[in-house]
């Protein structure tokens, strides 16, 4: 056989090999599955998915609130009861659920279940770190019912922190300020503070004519 075209069919099959090997690499590499994403799915209220992180990311699992945590069932009437025992059964398997963990919270303060309601928004805090809702709700509980008035300072600033764009949390902050601490210059403060970063805001600049 001529000895350049050996040469050539040579380089032929040296360059299918290369080209062998790259393909098989490529395929691995499509075919390796990603590293799961620690976190859980959750619905919004539209019951569109989005993802929640679980905090602390360093391996370490988040307890879910005892969902057996026995209530005093003389302040509910049977359909809280229901409802409790709805939710509580659905969130067993599916813990996911943001807002069904909202809703038991409430359900749980409704029947006077306090510690069991701040249970819940303090799992809440840790596995959605990114939500100013529980902390909005964990003033609320310390402010009108456990009646702790420097948590509740703390954690509705850490609901403005998480979502400075909420008009409501401002309201709520007002109402803690004014009708509870009693300090009106706190309460004008943070609804300056509103203003800043909600310029034009309607809702709150006729709430700064009126805090009286």
């Amino acid at each position: 056989m001529n000895t350049k075209i050996l040469a050539v069919l040579m380089v032929l099959i040296a360059a299918g090999m290369v080209g062998f090997y790259i393909r098989n690499d490529l395929k691995e590499i499509k075919t390796t599955e990603d590293e799961p994403v620690v976190g859980i799915v959750a619905e919004t209220e539209d019951g569109l998915p989005y993802s929640i992180d679980i905090v602390p990311v360093d391996g370490v699992v988040v307890p879910f609130p005892d969902l057996l945590r026995e209530v005093n069932f003389v302040k509910a009437n049977e359909k809280t009861k229901a409802e409790i025992r709805t939710i509580s059964t659905t969130l067993k398997t599916n813990p996911g659920k943001f807002s069904l963990w909202i809703d038991l919270s409430n359900l749980r303060k409704s029947i006077e279940d306090y510690e069991g309601a701040k249970q819940i928004l303090d799992y809440l805090t840790k596995v959605a770190p990114e939500s100013g809702i529980p902390y909005r709700n964990l003033a609320d509980l310390y402010a009108f019912y456990l009646k702790d008035n420097v948590k509740a300072e703390q954690n509705i600033l850490l609901a403005i922190e998480k979502d400075p764009q909420q008009i409501e949390y401002y309201f709520k902050a007002v109402e803690i300020y004014r009708d509870i601490i009693k300090n009106v210059t706190k309460a004008r403060a943070i609804v300056e503070k509103g203003l800043k970063s909600n310029p034009g805001s309607d809702e709150l600049e006729d709430l700064l004519i009126n805090l009286k």
